[in-house]
């Protein structure tokens, strides 16, 4: 009898957590893994995602910034111009993975409770800032052709040390220069020094971008948390062989019992894990979390580059979401096999009362 209820314990606890626990921490794992986020990403819908998410963050940068104002001031269709002329669908994906390796490493070595990820720049700010120096000479020439009299206050402040005015400056001249196409010279001036600007911005710019996403209400911390589980949590994976083990050696002198203790664990969490995940598998494509997140909090207001990062973020645990799905749909399958192959040799075992008893030889006197 302290068998049999030591084994239903024991099923029962292999159900519930098959079914509840194990789902959970296998997810937040294979998301931390770089090989499973490389099958999930589409390089055009990450392209497409990623553009607006970098437009963002580089109209922090003071460097766009430094030329609001001027002739050369960059608005959002200047930088999506930019950047699409810079990075190609398989540049923005390595970064993706960067990204991604990046957030990984801060779970696992940043400070506690926090989150954050960061952005290298290394290899792309020279390609920025060359592609840039373009863009400004493509804005300026896409400009009308300057009037007589803004080319004669052009003029003027060319000549104006001559009768005792202080030479403005290289900033002051690019910023007193009228929104119109100047003559080629005056072009080749301005182009001169905004290149000498960049150069000198690039020397002392960081390494990196680092972005620090904000949630609400202790968002970040659920996120950081969640991925903590998923790395600490493989100790858990174990205990469901361990626990079937358990109840085949406590059951084992009764072979007809311990098939049948093993098989109800398998078959019943076997056909929850096939369901729920076949489920999740055909639903979650056509999920939108971006919208069912607003919802849950209407009065909340992320930033605009928090938004833009979510949205990429959202399809990957969308994409991930779908792969782990059809593992778990297919080790339930396999769960249920196992769980019709121990039935049949459930049904196959007699018991020892089953056994014909065989009268034992008179032995002559």
């Amino acid at each position: 009898m302290m068998r049999r209820t030591i084994s239903l314990l024991l099923a029962t606890l292999f159900v519930v957590l098959g079914v509840t626990i194990f789902p959970v921490v296998y997810y937040l794992w294979e998301i931390q893994q770089p090989e499973v986020i490389e099958r999930v990403l589409d390089p055009t819908i990450v392209y497409a995602l990623g553009i607006p998410a970098v437009i963002v963050e580089l109209e922090k940068e003071k460097d766009i910034r430094a030329l609001d104002g001027t002739v050369l001031e960059l608005d959002r269709s200047d930088l999506n111009f930019l950047l699409q002329t810079s990075f190609t669908e398989v540049d923005v994906e390595r970064k993706a993975l960067e990204v991604h390796k990046s957030i990984v490493d801060h779970v696992r070595q940043g400070p506690k409770d926090t989150f954050s990820f960061s952005i290298s720049t290394v290899a792309e700010r020279p390609i920025i800032q060359k592609n840039l120096v373009r863009l400004y000479r493509r804005k300026m020439n896409a400009r009308h052709e300057c009037s007589m009299g803004q080319f004669l206050g052009i003029a003027w402040n060319g000549v104006r040390k001559l009768f005792g005015v202080k030479k403005p400056s290289e900033e002051e001249q690019l910023r007193t220069l009228p929104h119109c196409r100047p003559p080629k010279m005056v072009q080749e001036a301005v182009m001169s020094a905004v290149a000498k600007r960049l150069e000198k911005a690039q020397e002392h710019s960081a390494d990196s971008v680092h972005v620090i996403p904000k949630f609400g209400r202790g968002g970040h911390l659920f996120v950081r948390r969640s991925l903590e589980l998923g790395q600490t949590g493989a100790w858990f994976l174990p205990v469901f062989p361990i626990l079937l083990a358990i109840i085949g050696i406590i059951s084992w002198r009764d072979r007809r019992a311990c098939y049948a203790r093993l098989a109800a664990p398998l078959l019943i969490s076997g056909l929850i894990l096939l369901l729920m995940n076949a489920t999740m598998y055909y639903f979650a494509p056509s999920l939108d979390l971006f919208a069912t997140i607003q919802k849950m909090d209407p009065a909340y207001r992320m930033s605009e580059s928090t938004s833009q990062w979510l949205r990429i973020v959202f399809y990957v645990v969308q994409g991930v979401a779908v792969l782990v799905a059809r593992k778990l749909a297919l080790l339930g399958a396999f769960l249920i096999l196992a769980g019709l192959v121990t039935v049949r040799l459930h049904r196959t075992c007699r018991t020892p009362s089953a056994i014909p008893q065989i009268d034992p030889i008179p032995v002559p006197n």
